[in-house]
């Protein structure tokens, strides 16, 4: 007893109507290395359907993108209809081996890796009663993308894909799109953490063959990218501009002392070098191009902004210690110009300092000693006149370069805002 309901209940399984119509598709006479159409003239229409894309990486060196796809690719078939009644099948589609039926070879054209996610001995396809078939095959891609990099980080990149048959021009195989315009959705079709999706747009073309001189039918699929320059605003950016705008303010700080000039121009050079460095970390970002791009001539700028800040601090460091130690008197052009005074009046004595020879009388001894008194106090009045005049015209150089520094300040300071307003735009 127990035998016969296992074996009714293995024959009940065995004629059910998923089973009894996979049977009848699979026994048919069907040639799968033939491309099924009634008539050889007859064109097979394959439509493609993007059902997901995610972009992995972009490899700005190399100019490569990496993506995950699944495109939905449908054609027909008529030798594979059946009639739903005959079998007692009330679904429209079935899943049947992607193995025993012509599949189109459509692929990536200009793919340069390919990663798919299921063997192909595992693949499945849908097949409907009217004899469509639609095919779905994830997998990683691999493709070139000509990055234009002037705006970077503020640059929109735009990929090409193109997809078509490798073996069958249009007079065979005619590729179409079922949608001219994919927009970003969560989880489906959206970029990575750099890379933001923007839209995929879809157009249908017919490329010449160079050495069959053929037509043949793709679907081209133009990616449109923005990148996200939050991360190099603030990691190289920010830094650079912070960087200058201390490097400004440590080499045109007024100081009360002289001897500290030296100190600002080691501290200018200092700087210059960390920013020759953030230029040096963009260029390792980037593809060798003919062109900087943006953030690359922002350093640049502000390389140049530093660099002539440096030398002019120098030039002022020597010229004030050809003023300080000379005692040289200001010209009243100078003086107009950076104190806004129209004259400055200093007692200079001869810097010589001549002695002054009297012939006194030598009659008395002590007529000798008075005049040797008044000799010495004439020399000690000259030489306190003279170093109060050296303290004054020093002074007046120190506020003379105080002033110039404080209009270098200014200058430099509005330089690197300007440099880093258009760098901003």
């Amino acid at each position: 007893m127990l035998f016969q309901l296992l074996l009714y209940s293995t024959l009940a399984i065995a004629v059910t109507p998923t089973h009894r119509l996979k049977q009848s598709i699979i026994n048919r006479k069907y040639d799968m290395d033939v491309r099924p159409v009634l008539n050889l003239e007859d064109v097979t229409t394959v439509t493609v359907t993007p059902n997901k894309y995610v972009l992995l990486m972009m490899d700005q060196q190399q100019e490569t993108m990496r993506f995950l796809q699944e495109f939905l690719i449908t054609w027909e078939d008529p030798h594979l209809t059946w009639n739903r009644t005959d079998y007692g099948y009330k679904k429209d589609w079935i899943k049947i081996p992607e193995s025993i039926v012509w599949t189109p070879d459509v692929i990536f054209q200009s793919a340069i890796d390919r990663e798919g996610m299921v063997p192909l001995e595992e693949r499945m396809i849908d097949l409907k009663y009217d004899g469509t078939l639609r095919q779905s095959n994830p997998s990683v891609i691999e493709l070139p993308c000509s990055l234009r990099i002037e705006d970077f980080p503020f640059d929109v990149q735009k990929c090409s894909m193109s997809i078509g048959s490798w073996n069958f021009d249009d007079s065979q195989i005619l590729m179409k799109t079922s949608t001219d315009r994919i927009l970003p959705v969560e989880g489906r079709f959206e970029g990575n953490s750099e890379w933001e999706l923007v839209g995929v747009e879809a157009v249908d073309e017919k490329i010449l063959d160079a050495f069959t001189q053929g037509l043949y039918s793709v679907t081209t699929y133009k990616v449109t990218l923005k990148r996200k320059p939050v991360y190099y605003v603030l990691v190289i950016q920010a830094p650079t501009f912070i960087v200058s705008t201390l490097t400004i303010f440590g080499l045109f700080t007024p100081f009360s002392q002289h001897s500290f000039r030296k100190e600002k121009v080691t501290l200018g050079l200092n700087m210059f070098v960390s920013i020759s460095m953030m230029l040096n970390l963009v260029s390792d970002m980037m593809p060798k191009a003919s062109r900087l791009p943006l953030l690359g001539n922002y350093i640049l700028a502000e390389i140049f902004v530093c660099g002539s800040a440096v030398l002019v601090s120098i030039f002022i460091l020597t010229l004030h210690q050809k003023c300080h130690t000379r005692a040289l008197k200001p010209p009243q052009w100078l003086l107009r110009v950076i104190l806004f005074r129209c004259s400055v009046k200093i007692e200079a004595n001869d810097t010589s300092r001549n002695f002054i020879t009297e012939n006194t009388s030598n009659h008395r001894p002590f007529g000798k000693i008075q005049d040797t008194l008044k000799k010495t106090s004439q020399i000690v009045q000259e030489e306190l006149q003279y170093c109060e005049t050296v303290d004054k015209l020093r002074k007046l150089w120190l506020h003379v370069f105080d002033r110039l520094d404080l209009l270098c300040l200014i200058l430099f300071q509005l330089f690197n805002i300007i440099a880093s307003a258009l760098f901003m735009r």
